[in-house]
């Protein structure tokens, strides 16, 4: 049987990990199995590799770990403890997963999919990176044989571009593509919800008597009023001008109608601007999903009840 070590690097059943001794070898970190030619050339190509690798078993004791991943971790004593001591909590259960996963296969020198998770470092903090690993027959007892590498700066690059791909830059609240991606995950696991459309009444007067700046932060002063008025879970998003969105979870009956209310008087409340206080009024309407809508649909649902509410109302923008 071949036991995959390292991308691209091999251990066959002629070359396997020899019978643990319980020793630790110059240049190696760890328990180490087997003669000394086998060790050396082991140790080789763990030194040299980007990866790093770490042995434990079934009970998550940790067997063996490469130079290179004592060196990640900033320390030599991880031989014998629980892989808890390395793991990021939150990433022990989707392993431990996936390892029952790799378990129940036929052919366990198939090595496993990529997975993501975190790894206590010497500062204490904790680095992502790409694990895989393989599950190896060694004298009778399966042993875990994993082969990480440092992925952090990556996956922070990666998480920034997301973030700024889905958030609006003058409020910091979702933008109209995240909002479409939380209506479409909420229909497709059939998650009751309504969505409150709300605009700022005579926006356009704003910006001529006040200026664009003034216009800009009495929308940050409506974005962050929203988010009070609104549940943790609930989602607010801007799309563009002077309309904003809000995903709330449950049924126009249900606290959906209170918390609209609760809105439009955080709203109403007055924003002092360049010395004099204006009223900001606003005009909301609100639908509720139904199976089969669309994101695009429930949204115009929305944008036609805010106005209807528009029209019964009058506005004012005026100093106070």
């Amino acid at each position: 049987m071949a036991h995959f070590v390292a991308d691209g690097m091999w251990v066959t059943a002629d070359e396997q990990l020899p019978e643990k001794t319980g020793r630790s070898t110059d240049g190696v970190t760890g328990e180490m199995l087997g003669d000394a030619q086998t060790t050396a050339r082991f140790d080789a190509i763990t030194t040299l590799i980007p990866e790093f690798v770490v042995i434990y078993g079934l009970d998550s004791v940790i067997r063996w770990v490469s130079n290179s991943a004592a060196r990640f971790a900033g320390r030599s004593d991880l031989v014998g403890k629980r892989t808890d001591v390395l793991v990021h909590p939150e990433d022990i259960k989707p392993l431990s997963r996936l390892v029952a996963e790799q378990l129940r296969n036929t052919d366990r020198s198939i090595p496993s999919p990529l997975i993501l998770g975190r790894v206590k470092v010497a500062s204490g903090s904790w680095r992502w990176v790409e694990t895989t690993f393989v599950l190896a027959d060694v004298n009778g007892e399966i042993e875990i044989i994993t082969t990480s590498r440092d992925c952090h700066d990556r996956k922070l690059a990666t998480d920034r571009l997301i973030e700024q791909a889905s958030i609006d830059d003058l409020t910091g609240l979702a933008n109209r593509h995240a909002l479409i991606a939380t209506l479409e995950d909420l229909a497709l696991k059939h998650v009751p919800h309504c969505l409150l459309f709300c605009d700022i009444d005579d926006f356009k007067a704003i910006n001529d008597q006040m200026g664009h700046r003034s216009g800009d932060l009495v929308l940050q002063h409506v974005a962050r009023r929203i988010q009070c008025a609104v549940r943790p879970n609930d989602v607010v998003a801007r799309i563009g001008g002077d309309e904003f969105l809000i995903v709330l979870l449950g049924s126009v009956a249900g606290d959906a109608r209170a918390i609209t209310l609760r809105i439009v008087e955080s709203i109403a409340y007055p924003v002092e601007l360049g010395g004099s206080t204006y009223k900001v009024k606003a005009s909301l309407g609100i639908a509720q999903a139904k199976r089969g809508m669309t994101p695009e649909e429930l949204i115009d649902a929305a944008d036609a009840e805010m106005y209807a509410s528009k029209r019964q109302r009058k506005t004012e923008y005026s100093p106070l």
